[in-house]
């Protein structure tokens, strides 16, 4: 049954042997992810008994992003992405495996620190790598069946690793992390059909800072890029906003007790595997630009029933539906960087797109925590929802931009650099 849906739906995992140990893959890692974050603050939770002590693990984690992101994409571009990749998960096993040997705070913030350096080498690596093994015409898919995989996890891997540090303990989680990791690292090695980023003969390399340099300037310098550099961070801060709010709204404002806000999550969940599996489906119908920039429009509007309708069902419903539109402008986001942006810079650019993605949480983290306490959660929802719907208004008045860029690729044209209105 199982196979028949994926079959229909991502046919991309049977037909490309390169995509289908990806794919796999992030089936392993990301479960495991999961056992690992949801074990980790169970057990700074238990060793500490302090809110503080969480917040503190979430902003040690968000550091490695903010200070490397960049400079990871310029090593992911210089170098073979599924090495990188391979390189990450084994540093990422290896931390995980020491974490049940940490008995002092400090020590789990170093050993949580090291291992988000892995993801923020792994990731941007990732989907620079996903147009090498399907092309560029078929990154939509690819970038849909893996957020399948990302949002099917999220259902079942909080309940596995409840269940395995109740009938154990965090280290049983953190060791099945470990291992997770290590059996992603055997089929990333399987993966063929990378493309090599060779240099021609006699072709000088630039150094290391010229190429960040030439990274940002190429980001910065693009109008299409400019406007998914914006929507991005503004999608990434909303979505840490609902994070860190819903628990207070779901508990304290609804009365939902620890139940609803599991199921809230649970119906989420299912919205963004819902939203993934019909990405390829809509943009047969509408412009890959188009609606992309009613995605971001639809998420930001969104919010206003979410926040003022104060019924637990409904607001239950009403996230399930929230989270199709904000899933889709992820995967969409991925799939116009990879088509528009030269192979040569696509590792710098996602580098800084997941830079952007930590900053929104450490904002969230630094502001909306403490105006949650002085204005309450439903203000500040609606506060999220005015801000991400200015911001949609903003790309509807950007679409011109975005078609444009569309029409250049399509027109095949995928030379350095993209349009823009200044100078790399």
């Amino acid at each position: 049954m199982l196979t028949h849906v994926l079959h229909a739906h991502f046919p991309l995992i049977f037909e490309s042997p390169g995509f289908r140990w990806l794919w796999l893959a992030n089936l392993v890692s990301k479960l495991g992810d999961w056992l690992g974050f949801i074990a980790l603050n169970l057990y700074v939770f238990d060793l500490t008994g302090s809110a503080t002590a969480l917040a503190g693990l979430l902003a040690v984690e968000s550091i490695p992003a903010l200070l490397i992101g960049p400079v990871a994409g310029v090593i992911i571009d210089r170098f073979s992405r599924r090495k990188v990749m391979i390189l990450a998960n084994l540093g990422a096993a290896l931390t995980f495996a020491l974490l049940p040997l940490a008995s002092a705070l400090w020590q789990i913030y170093v050993l949580a620190l090291l291992s988000r350096v892995a993801f923020s080498f792994f990731d941007p690596a990732e989907r620079s790598l996903v147009p090498d093994l399907v092309g560029k015409e078929k990154v939509l898919t690819a970038n849909s069946a893996l957020s399948v995989v990302n949002h099917l996890t999220l259902i079942v891997g909080p309940a596995i690793a409840g269940f395995l540090v109740a009938a154990s303990s965090a280290a049983v989680a953190f060791w099945a992390d470990a291992a997770s990791f290590v059996v992603a690292v055997l089929l990333i090695s399987r993966i063929g059909g990378e493309l090599p980023r060779t240099r021609s003969e006699g072709e000088v390399r630039p150094g290391w800072f010229d190429d960040l340099k030439f990274g940002l300037g190429y980001a910065f310098g693009s109008r299409a890029l400019r406007v998914l550099l914006v929507t991005t961070f503004v999608a990434a801060f909303a979505g840490a906003a609902l994070i860190t709010i819903e628990v207070v709204y779901v508990k304290d404002v609804l009365d939902g007790g620890d139940i609803g806000y599991g199921l809230l999550y649970s119906i989420a969940g299912f919205g963004a595997i819902l939203g993934s599996t019909n990405a390829t489906r809509l943009s047969q119908r509408f412009t890959v630009p188009g609606l992309y920039v009613a995605t971001v429009l639809l998420t930001g509007l969104m919010f206003f029933p979410y926040a003022n309708v104060q019924i637990l069902w409904f607001v239950i419903i009403v996230a399930g539906l929230h989270t199709i539109p904000w899933v889709l402008g992820y995967i969409l986001v991925d799939t116009m960087l990879q088509q528009w942006v030269a192979d040569e810079v696509r590792g710098r650019i996602f580098g800084l797109i997941h830079t952007q993605r930590s900053a929104g949480q450490v904002l969230v983290a630094g502001m909306l925590a403490p105006l949650v306490d002085w204005w309450g959660p439903v203000t500040v929802l609606n506060l999220s929802g005015i801000i991400y719907t200015l911001v949609g208004l903003y790309a509807i008045s950007r679409l011109g931009v975005l078609r444009q860029e569309e029409a250049r690729w399509r027109s095949g044209d995928d030379s350095l650099p993209l349009s823009s209105e200044g100078a790399l």
